[in-house]
């Protein structure tokens, strides 16, 4: 089995329509390099940032991961930038590095789904930190009636989301997201040998709600 890390952060965009995020693209570096570093996980394709994470490059990278992973190994996508909701439909999108203000030219939730449902993977973990990725409408299961060893034996495919369908704070430049500075704080300061997603998802979501307004 092994362990892969995959992150996309976008601070800056072509289109002046959209604002930047000044602490994205460092919380996208900063969480793939922790999990290298600390946790022995492996950069699968370059990190995707700023002019790099076009709609058509980070279509293509996720397409590209069915290739490179085996039935057994575990993946962590992690993507920060702009996220919206159409308000007629309430489907949401991500935002690419060259979104316009045509629908067409953002990446709907669906098209990830769908993505990752190619994707043949013993673990798989999307986390995203923008706004209305809620949209995703995941559910999340429990882990504390399992042990480690039975988690491991099952296949599993996980969002975590930095809110619902609401906005969320991109926090004070050079600090971070209220919600990967939460998940980066837990996983640097973490002593024990094996981590849930339940227990991770707990103390960001705990401390996210301490840090901003979002949940």
């Amino acid at each position: 089995m092994k362990y892969y890390i995959f992150s996309i952060g976008i601070s800056q965009y072509l289109s002046e329509l959209y604002l930047n995020l000044p602490n994205a693209s460092n919380d996208a570096v900063v969480f793939q390099k922790l999990l290298e570093d600390k946790y022995d996980f492996e950069q699968i394709l370059p990190a995707l940032t700023n002019d790099a994470a076009t709609r058509e490059n980070i279509i293509n990278n996720i397409n590209e991961l069915s290739n490179l992973i085996s039935a057994g190994d575990c993946l962590i996508i992690f993507f920060a930038g702009h996220g919206l909701i159409d308000p007629k439909t309430k489907l949401g999108y991500w935002v690419p590095f060259d979104a316009s203000d045509q629908l067409s030219s953002l990446i709907p939730n669906s098209t990830i789904l769908h993505l990752l449902l190619g994707i043949q993977i013993r673990h798989l973990l999307l986390i995203s930190d923008s706004c209305f990725s809620g949209s995703f409408k995941n559910s999340l299961r429990s882990s504390e009636q399992f042990h480690y060893s039975k988690l491991l034996e099952e296949d599993s495919r996980i969002i975590i989301t930095s809110g619902r369908e609401e906005p969320v704070s991109d926090g004070p430049v050079g600090i971070g997201s209220p919600f990967a500075s939460s998940l980066i704080e837990y996983l640097q300061t973490n002593t024990k040998q094996f981590l849930s997603v339940y227990e991770i998802f707990t103390y960001a979501s705990g401390k996210t709600g301490q840090r901003s307004k979002q949940e």
